[in-house]
């Protein structure tokens, strides 16, 4: 009989030291972790589609160039923090 690649690595992980074996759960829960707030996320989404909220999700930006390139503008007088702190007094 075949032994399945999970199996394997169980069998590995099993043979790992202990402090090891540590280090690939943290690792294990590290994702499962993000896929549980992938998941949460998705659900919002759909919700929020669901009570016509939002009409649709845009799809990622396939051309990154413009965003690559991008420089900042040059402005002068004092730095916008500096405004907001003297006007709030």
């Amino acid at each position: 009989m075949a032994t399945t690649t999970l199996e394997k690595v169980m069998v590995e992980v099993q043979a790992l030291p202990p402090d090891e074996q540590r280090q690939l759960w943290e690792w294990l829960e590290s994702l499962r972790v993000g896929w549980e707030e992938r998941d949460r996320q998705a659900t919002a989404v759909r919700k929020l589609l669901e009570e016509g909220v939002i009409s649709g999700i845009p799809s990622s930006p396939t051309d990154l160039t413009r965003h690559r390139d991008w420089q900042p503008i040059d402005v002068g007088g004092q730095p916008l923090s500096q405004t907001i702190i003297e006007e709030r007094h």
